[in-house]
């Protein structure tokens, strides 16, 4: 026997039947990292979808609490053992009886197909690549569901940068000031970023009353969806059981691989067992889109500079880190760096290494050769020719860049995801071991239709420990994410690069 219920944003799963768990849980064998071992060996990984497990002992009836993202999941698995009562409601859970069929204006076609399509479930995952305008299909669903439908709309990002965005562009293209306040009118923003930490939260009697308030929503639109999955974003999402849509947006929501997120496949797929707490939320990927077309210079600076790297001081209890650290504070290599930046005006460098790396550069290298701006947690920062430095919103960091004022753009992973400068084709990669946080630090200079990814390489081809690796997992990763577009492989060597700033 098996009966199925639905309670705000879960399903209970009765049964008697003992091989019920066996389709609730999973084991794949996947490489890890073992800190014994200090090298990455293949390891058995259980896991489970549910999220509580109770026996009733008079019946012996067990009792599984599973997120509603999965509901697909167990209508394929379980479907033709179920009441037909039960199927129906779960069928109900999944799809709108009404929904909308015309295009929107704002919206190219395309746009309107995926939108169109996505308006006809109560959840799903929308991933585009970077480009596409998901920003902008946002800010026309938040219009639509507050003006048009009356509906009351909550925005979740990750954190402040992606939310100035979001809601820059609500107010260019709709003039609505949406709050950031909690319980102050129908459309409001919230960061996921330290939410768990707030006195309001943390209070009982406070916390009651926010509760009240997130159970008011009718609509709940994520950005950046992947790196809201935490305990505050849980926390968010888990008190948001209303809802009438719920929908999750990314350039890479599986952001191991950047891949679709499809059940028919089972657990062991590994965009599933990757992303089990983001299905719990938002169901598998409704919408989902490569990049097309775009021209691609992978390019390689063949440089002596990392022919001399010395590894015999690197702590090997923070290997990575280490090595990183002292491949890029060495001078010969930094020179590099600065000789890369003048060839390719307007570059992108991401690495998340402010203290150590990137101060390094602006301090003793850059000032008074570019004019920078750093993109970080404290906002974005500016250092003119003469090393003043000031601090700027997003829109006057715009403005900088479309008047030809910034030479530089270090960014620490406050700007890998949802920033839209203007201008951007050159980006020089060097770190990253995660997929779609490579791809979203790419994807900054993929919005211009031809882009040059940079990155660099020994002479003589040494390998460099982790560094080596790295930019090959890399490179291959782009490749695939990239398969449908021109990409062009060059080297270039570095007493060259001059050659290259005059073509």
């Amino acid at each position: 026997m098996i009966r199925t219920g639905i309670f705000g944003n879960n399903i209970v799963i009765e049964t008697d039947d003992p091989s019920v768990r066996s389709l609730l849980e999973f084991s794949v064998t996947k490489d890890i990292f073992s800190p014994v071992f200090r090298r990455v060996i293949p390891a058995t990984v259980k896991g489970k979808i549910y999220n509580r497990k109770k026996t009733d002992q008079k019946t012996k009836h067990v009792f599984y609490e599973v997120g509603i993202g999965w509901v697909t999941y167990i209508i394929n698995i379980f479907g033709k053992y179920l009441f037909t009562e039960d199927l129906n409601n779960l069928r109900s859970a999944i799809l709108h009886q009404n929904y909308r069929i015309y295009p929107f204006n704002e919206l190219y076609p395309e746009q309107n197909s995926d939108v169109l399509h996505l308006l006809k479930y109560k959840f799903g995952l929308f991933s585009v690549y970077t480009g596409y305008g998901k920003t902008s299909v946002i800010a026309t669903l938040a219009n639509y569901f507050y003006k048009e439908l009356n509906k009351k709309v909550l925005l979740v990002t990750p954190n402040k940068k992606p939310q100035d965005e979001l809601l820059k562009r609500i107010k260019t293209n709709y003039g609505i000031d949406v709050s950031k306040k909690l319980g102050d009118g129908n459309i409001q923003s919230i960061i996921v970023q330290g939410f768990c930490n707030r006195n309001d939260v943390k209070d009982p009697t406070s916390w009651n009353s926010l509760k009240k308030e997130f159970e008011s929503f009718d609509v709940l639109l994520a950005d950046e969806v992947e790196y809201c999955i935490n305990p505050s974003g849980e926390l968010i999402f888990d008190a948001c059981n209303n809802l009438q849509y719920r929908y999750g947006f990314s350039g890479t929501a599986d952001k191991i691989r950047g891949e679709l997120i499809n059940l028919q496949n089972g657990l062991e797929d590994e965009a599933v067992y990757n992303n089990i707490d983001l299905i719990k939320y938002f169901g598998p990927t409704l919408v989902y889109r490569k990049p097309l077309n775009k021209e691609i210079d992978l390019i390689t600076v063949r440089t002596s500079s990392l022919n001399k790297i010395s590894m015999k001081d690197v702590d090997k209890n923070n290997l990575s880190l280490s090595i990183l650290t002292t491949i890029f504070t060495n001078p010969e290599v930094c020179k590099t760096i600065v000789n890369i930046c003048k060839a390719f005006p307007l570059i992108y460098i991401p690495i998340n290494n402010l203290v150590n790396i990137i101060n390094h550069w602006i301090d003793n290298y850059f000032k008074g050769v570019f004019r920078v701006l750093l993109v970080c947690n404290e906002g974005y920062i500016y250092y003119d020719l003469q090393g003043n430095r000031t601090k700027h919103t997003l829109e006057e960091a715009c403005e900088l860049i479309k008047n030809n004022q910034v030479d530089v753009i270090p960014s620490t992973s406050s700007g890998f995801r949802a920033l839209d400068l203007p201008n951007l084709k050159n980006t020089l990669l060097f770190a990253g071991k995660i997929g779609g946080a490579i791809l979203q630090q790419v994807g900054r200079v993929a919005r211009s239709p031809h882009m040059n990814i940079i990155t660099i390489a020994p002479k003589n081809s040494k390998n460099i420990p982790v560094f080596t690796k790295g930019c090959t997992a890399r490179v291959d990763l782009i490749k695939e994410y990239y398969k449908y577009c021109n990409i062009t492989e060059v080297y270039i060597e570095e007493e060259d690069l001059n050659k290259q700033k005059e073509a």
